[in-house]
């Protein structure tokens, strides 16, 4: 398995919010929605403490900020970051069985490698993302949480891309085509490793399911969940190879 240099918490690269500590969190958060949020995380398996939650609120803070000038979210989903995004990315954790190193595909704005990386501190995650932009924002991110154990790989993955492979652990969430994935993660997963597609309803279709053997590939458990509030159903495979 290949690894970049990890994100460097002085690294001068890409803007830190003038004046403002990493760690500097405020006192109190609103009770809602954060209580909420603590709440329904707590559903899916995850406790988070409170300095936990104040990095997630720094994370949208930081998110919503930068999405003025990159797009890391549609500007529908600004408003729902933390259903949409932080809690689907949480509903992975209870699936995720070690240390890692956690391989996160098409990162964007850093789902699900981020949250999992908050809720499972000791977990090494390496975050994918292809966009010069959004992986700026991405090492923004490593520093302004101080992040240790997480490194960022601008580039592809793929032939003529950028040479990782043998991770015990592969997530893919943002998939525009699944079937193409499923090929293409052969290359990055461990023998006895875990990929985990993460699929909204109307992605999981009959030609999915028929075609995971022909591609290499053995259902070896799956998760069905509701986000609240904007409800909708998500699905976690869990593959193995065959």
């Amino acid at each position: 398995m290949t690894k970049t240099k990890p994100a460097n918490p002085n690294d001068p690269r890409g803007p830190s919010p003038p004046g403002t500590d990493p760690l500097d969190f405020r006192s109190e958060l609103p009770k809602a929605p954060w209580e909420m949020f603590s709440q329904e995380a707590r559903a899916l398996g995850v406790e988070l403490g409170q300095g936990c939650i104040f990095r997630f609120a720094r994370y949208l803070e930081e998110l919503q900020h930068w999405n003025c000038t990159v797009r890391l979210v549609s500007r529908a989903e600004a408003q729902q970051v933390l259903w949409l995004h932080f809690l689907d990315s949480l509903a992975l954790v209870c699936l995720l069985e070690g240390e890692g190193p956690l391989l996160d595909v098409g990162s964007g704005a850093g789902f699900p490698g981020i949250p999992v990386k908050l809720a499972r501190p000791e977990m090494e995650v390496h975050l994918v993302e292809a966009r010069r932009r959004k992986a700026n924002f991405l090492r923004h991110m490593v520093r302004a949480l101080s992040l240790e154990g997480v490194w960022v790989h601008q580039g592809r993955v793929g032939r003529g891309g950028l040479e990782l492979g043998g991770f015990p652990l592969v997530v893919a969430r943002a998939v525009a085509e699944p079937l193409v994935w499923l090929q293409l993660a052969q290359g990055l997963v461990a023998r006895d490793g875990s990929l985990f597609l993460m699929l909204g309803h109307r992605q999981e279709t009959k030609e999915l399911r028929l075609s995971l053997r022909q591609l290499g590939w053995d259902l070896a458990q799956r998760r069905d969940y509701v986000l609240p509030v904007v409800e909708r159903r998500r699905s976690i495979l869990v593959l193995k190879r065959s």
